[in-house]
């Protein structure tokens, strides 16, 4: 076209105007008046603008324009989109294959769906042995984890507490491990007791709901931490049914060899002996409904006593023995035995002066025994109250040992009442002075004010007949002719 350049591209663009015709200014009209518009041919250039002829109408020039600019943005366009596809294409692929073996691992791990094939895999290779030299090989084996394969060992295997329904199965393992018993009838029925899953090395485990004289078949299991496991197998047969065990005759429980000592005013003491050790205790009173007891003994023995107390001057007791053995048996001692206490001298009254009856009273010795001033009636008594931390004491100790070595034999009995002194110190006095007689713990005092003792006056002693009546009274320590002579006087 005359003032354009001619193109040399075979691409060119027709260049479209807008619907409605364009009139040079101040035309109008019809369709005969409107002006031919040259088709132009551009080549898409950034530069094709500038080769447009500077003298081609100005709505040529518009329209160019126009469709440079559309030109320009879809160039753009398809360069953009051919630099993304030829850079992140591959990338994106790599992505969308990572997700995809991310989900598949996901979903068959957490629903078990390669577990077979994975723990099949694992029990092949854990069967190979490996060569050693090769590490990474061999790390593949379970032999050579350190995994433990070894089952424990049992041993020493028995059944205690046998009954016609129960039993105790009793075995040792090795290692520590669980314990679980499985008992068959003969007829095949098995059943398990409850795994006890503590791991311990002494096992116990007992089996219940058995049947009367039946064998039974059993099989100990312990499995250890590595739940390997070790069996071991026995029979057992309860008790009763058509085989009962014979159980050993047992003695039956007699009583013999009583007696009543010391008989006096207001106290008597009763000896016997049973077959068996056995505990006791006596039933008295003034008929023979009773209706005083003493103390169950605590200790079973086979020589038995009880002192009777607080009973009544000149009066008549009934009493009978009750004992029973370590195995539930008992025994009564017949009825109708009978005492009658003594009668006080005429004129005489309880105190502590000489020609009165001595107070009664019953302390402890160092090794728990209650022993009582009336359970000798009958015999010669001193009553000394001494203390370990008065040296005079100290040595009238050692005097009256010396005395009662000599009159031990023609009934005399030495009640020494220690004054405020632990047991341990009076043991420790005893041991150390070799004493023999009879030492008695006051820990209150109550004894001594009794008779009027306080540490200004110890020694004190006071020496009483075979009726429990004071004949003499010594304030101070005595040698051993001032004992005798006293002794020889009563």
């Amino acid at each position: 076209m005359p003032g354009y350049p001619q193109e040399q591209s075979d691409l060119h663009t027709a260049i479209p105007l807008p619907s409605a015709a364009i009139y040079p200014s101040g035309q109008s009209g019809g369709q005969a008046d409107k002006i031919p518009i040259p088709t132009v041919s551009l080549k898409p250039s950034s530069s094709f603008g500038s080769d447009m002829a500077d003298d081609a109408p100005a709505y040529v020039q518009a329209g160019i324009k126009q469709q440079t600019a559309i030109l320009e943005k879809q160039t753009w366009a398809q360069a953009g989109i051919k630099d993304i596809k030829r850079q992140s294409s591959p990338g994106l692929l790599s992505l969308i294959i990572v997700l995809s073996l991310g989900l598949i691992v996901f979903v068959t791990y957490n629903f078990g769906l390669m577990q077979g094939p994975i723990d099949g895999i694992k029990g092949l290779i854990s069967k190979i042995e490996m060569p050693s030299s090769i590490p990474f090989l061999s790390s593949l084996s379970d032999n050579s984890t350190g995994k433990d394969t070894t089952p424990p060992i049992i041993s020493n295997i028995m059944v205690a507490n046998i009954t016609d329904n129960s039993a105790i199965i009793i075995w040792i393992t090795d290692e520590a491990a669980t314990s679980q018993v499985m008992f068959c009838e003969p007829e095949g029925l098995c059943c398990w007791t409850e795994a006890d899953k503590k791991l311990v090395i002494n096992h116990s485990v007992t089996v219940s709901n058995l049947k009367p004289g039946m064998t039974y078949h059993y099989t100990a299991s312990s499995l250890d931490a590595s739940e390997n496991e070790a069996i071991s197998e026995g029979e057992l047969t309860t008790s009763g049914g058509t085989s009962p065990v014979p159980t050993a005759p047992t003695s039956p429980l007699l009583i013999s060899g009583i007696t009543v000592l010391n008989i006096g005013e207001t106290s008597a003491k009763i000896e016997w002996e049973t077959n068996v050790a056995a505990m006791g205790q006596v039933e008295y009173g003034e008929t023979e409904a009773y209706g005083l007891t003493t103390p169950m003994e605590q200790q079973p023995a086979t020589k038995h006593s009880a002192t009777l107390s607080n009973l009544a001057p000149t009066t008549s007791y009934c009493f009978r023995l009750k004992v029973k053995d370590t195995s539930g048996n008992e025994a009564t001692a017949e009825s109708g035995r009978t005492f009658v206490t003594s009668s006080l001298p005429q004129g005489v009254s309880e105190g502590i002066e000489n020609g009165m009856r001595a107070p009664n009273f019953t302390l402890q010795t160092i090794d728990g025994k209650n022993v009582s001033l009336t359970d000798y009636r009958g015999k010669l008594v001193m009553i000394n109250f001494w203390g370990g931390g008065y040296q005079r004491s100290r040595n009238e100790m050692s005097v009256i040992q010396e005395v009662y070595n000599n009159w031990s034999g023609r009934g005399l009995v030495v009640l020494a009442v220690d004054f405020k002194e632990t047991p341990a110190e009076v043991q420790k006095f005893i041991e150390e002075k070799h004493i023999t007689f009879t030492v008695l713990l006051d820990p209150t005092s109550k004894v001594s004010k009794q008779y009027n003792v306080n540490g200004s006056n110890i020694p004190t002693t006071f020496f009483v007949d075979k009726n429990g009546i004071i004949k003499e009274i010594r304030n101070s320590a005595m040698n051993k002719g001032g004992i005798e002579a006293i002794l020889e006087s009563m």
